[in-house]
């Protein structure tokens, strides 16, 4: 995702513009920016646009890739977000720090999907866990949903790729809530 793009080409100021936002989750692939500063910039955009419409901003800092084109290591990614966050006054979801975690201590739990960028239903799963944590500031340990039909209005390719998930079993679910609430709080607590 590019913020930029967003920004310039789609109709986002107008639906920020409308209201009725609570947050505002930004999230930007630093493999297609040069300059870490048009992030900020956009981002910032962003903000001032959600603060107009009554809405949090929360941004959503991404895993490191597994390919090899344009990488960013993910102490890169994490110095970049949160230098923006701290610049912005916006918090931070250390999404991609709880992947790096349960990647050392569960290695076997694939959270990357066939293409090796995307998410698997663990790194989808993670990523929503580290979201809840950070936007409610609540332990997700416990949460009792378990991704089935994520989109029953979704088109049906969307509905064709949640039908290959495998199911989440309950221990996974446990592992990755708790990797979510200890990265969050050890995230909090560097700041």
């Amino acid at each position: 995702s590019d913020l930029e793009v967003l920004w310039n080409t789609s109709d986002a100021q107008q639906q920020l513009a409308a209201g009725g936002w609570d947050v505002v989750v930004l999230e930007q692939d630093l493999s297609i920016v040069k300059d870490p500063t048009i992030f900020k910039e956009y981002a910032g955009k962003f903000k001032q646009a959600g603060d107009a419409a009554g809405a949090r901003t929360v941004l959503f800092m991404p895993w490191e890739s597994n390919l090899k084109v344009n990488p960013h290591p993910i102490d890169e990614i994490a110095r970049i977000y949160a230098e923006t966050g701290a610049a912005l006054g916006v918090e931070v979801a250390p999404v991609g720090l709880a992947w790096q975690r349960a990647h050392q201590e569960r290695p076997a739990l694939n959270i990357y999907g066939a293409d090796s960028v995307s998410p698997s239903i663990y790194g989808t799963y993670l990523a929503a866990c580290v979201l809840y944590a950070t936007i409610f500031g609540q332990d997700p340990r416990g949460l009792p949903y378990r991704p089935a039909d994520l989109f029953p209005d979704a088109n049906a390719i969307i509905k064709d790729l949640v039908r290959q998930w495998p199911k989440l079993a309950d221990d996974d679910a446990a592992f990755l809530q708790r990797i979510a609430w200890e990265t969050v709080q050890a995230y909090k607590d560097g700041q």
